[in-house]
């Protein structure tokens, strides 16, 4: 269950990534996420909150077979009416995976979990399905950025709990070694676009981490 009704924003979902500000963060996102698809040992994932297909292309068009599972019908529509190769979208909710345990390779969420009415329930079930030795990799909004402090006059993000890089570095322990690498940031908010990629060049990794807008965390199961 999440706190939020995606279906409500279904059809304004894609605008963000549309907008110079959305631009410069999916690509400061990426830039790291990949990194990280390069460590997985198979080509077959399970993205949790799929959304309408915006990062289930990105893992398409990086050689994965991607299983999206959403709880917004709306978004699964957007999603399917994009013909994303080598991907298939369910109506599922993360809280009652409909698999058995230690049956999927890799799991990847991203801006997903954040929203999610039940954090410990979630991990829970992710942890339950996932294979040894199989992946999780997160994309997360760093509660210290200037997205999350920005969040309470947007409808959408008020409703969610973003990550410290200490809270999700909690989580991914549980099942293994976690890396965490902050993204994204923007300490003037959507000011100095055209000095983003200067400041992400010449901030420290602590920087990064700690006031980045977007944490990935890895970790491969135990």
């Amino acid at each position: 269950m999440s706190k939020y009704d995606f279906n409500n924003a279904a059809d304004t979902y894609d605008n963000w990534y549309n907008t110079d500000f959305g631009k410069k963060i999916d690509f400061f996102e990426k830039r790291v996420f990949k990194k990280y698809l390069d460590k997985f040992s198979s080509k077959t994932i399970l993205e949790i909150g799929s959304g309408t297909g915006h990062w289930s292309k990105f893992l398409s068009d990086n050689g994965f077979f991607v299983l999206g599972i959403d709880i917004a019908d709306k978004l699964i529509e957007i999603a399917n009416s994009k013909n994303i190769p080598f991907t298939t979208f369910i109506n599922s909710d993360v809280l009652s995976l409909p698999y058995n345990s230690e049956t999927i390779e890799n799991v990847v969420a991203v801006t997903s979990l954040e929203f999610v009415a039940d954090k410990n329930k979630a991990f829970d079930e992710i942890y339950r399905v996932l294979k040894k030795d199989g992946c999780l990799l997160i994309g997360a909004i760093n509660a210290y950025g200037s997205l999350a402090y920005e969040r309470e006059n947007n409808s959408v993000f008020e409703n969610c709990s973003p990550f410290a890089n200490a809270s999700l570095y909690e989580r991914l322990k549980v099942i293994g070694e976690p890396e965490i690498e902050g993204c994204a940031l923007f300490p003037d908010g959507k000011n100095n676009l055209s000095k983003a990629e200067e400041i992400e060049l010449n901030a420290d990794q602590e920087q990064l981490n700690n006031k980045g807008n977007f944490l990935v965390g890895f970790v491969r199961k135990k």
